[in-house]
């Protein structure tokens, strides 16, 4: 049966209470990315020490967190994968797709092993890489951190499909790794890198932008019926669905110019191009 958003929930408080059942995945999520960076790179020291020495300090550290995010995307890009079709199930409408009802089972644990997660990654991106994927990361701790203090439910779907995104960083890593090691010529890196592209662009364009596209609709059928609330919320979640799109388009011309580097072109001896 179909729910007005006139049904959502109304004057909404955030319970902020850090309860252990809130914290305890949080932490999780932060120890075992950090555990799995360091225990990867100590691992391949031994048993890789050639490879691992022919690398810089940075690319080291790199290489750690790669292995780290790794796990990460394929651990939850299955498990959002799993979750998707219960979702769905009970999303016919604004209300169902904002307040999951009831909550989709266990993906209150997923988002908060992400909020755990992404607070490592703020951590690794502000000491190795550029700033956007340090704000990247701190985008995604509060988009997943927020809904733990609202009704349970909140944003269930939404959720598990952007989560779905990670899935693609297994690909990533491998291409790093390969490239690293020489094989940057191979069918192999071929195969990787073109699959991972693929993959990448529908997870966030195919299927992300479909879906951005919906919450805004929804977000402002919660508005018109007065049930946006607290209103701060769901302009912070507009505000950051721009925000992390916007940066997949960055990204994306940064891969596309990587995967399809012009070629130069050559001049003879006049200075005349070729």
């Amino acid at each position: 049966m179909r729910r007005a958003p006139s049904s959502a929930p109304a004057d909404v408080v955030l319970d902020l209470t850090l309860t252990r059942e809130r914290c305890a995945p949080v932490l999780l999520g932060f120890f075992l990315a950090t555990a799995i960076e360091h225990g990867s790179l100590a691992y391949l020291k031994r048993f890789q020490k050639r490879f691992v020495e022919s690398l810089d300090a940075k690319s080291r550290a790199d290489l750690g967190v790669r292995c780290a995010s790794s796990v990460w995307g394929l651990v939850c890009g299955l498990w959002a994968a799993r979750l998707i079709p219960m979702a769905l199930e009970r999303s016919t409408d604004a209300a169902s797709r904002v307040y999951a009802s009831p909550p989709v089972e266990s993906c209150d644990t997923l988002v908060r092993l992400a909020v755990g997660y992404f607070l490592w990654d703020a951590v690794v991106s502000y000491k190795y890489y550029d700033a956007q994927y340090f704000w990247h990361a701190v985008t995604s701790f509060f988009v997943f951190g927020v809904p733990q203090f609202m009704p349970r439910g909140f944003l269930h779907l939404y959720a598990a499909v952007f989560l779905l995104w990670e899935i693609t960083l297994p690909f990533l890593s491998a291409r790093y790794i390969l490239i690293k090691a020489g094989m940057g010529s191979t069918k192999a890196f071929q195969i990787i890198n073109f699959t991972g592209f693929a993959l990448w662009i529908f997870v966030r364009f195919v299927v992300g932008l479909p879906l951005m596209y919906l919450y805004f609709t929804d977000a402002y059928a919660m508005f018109a019926a007065g049930r946006a609330s607290p209103k701060w919320v769901y302009i912070w979640y507009v505000t950051a669905a721009v925000i992390l799109q916007i940066m997949n388009f960055i990204w994306l011309a940064a891969i596309v110019r990587a995967l399809f580097p012009k070629k130069k072109e050559k001049k003879n001896a006049d200075g005349k191009k070729e």
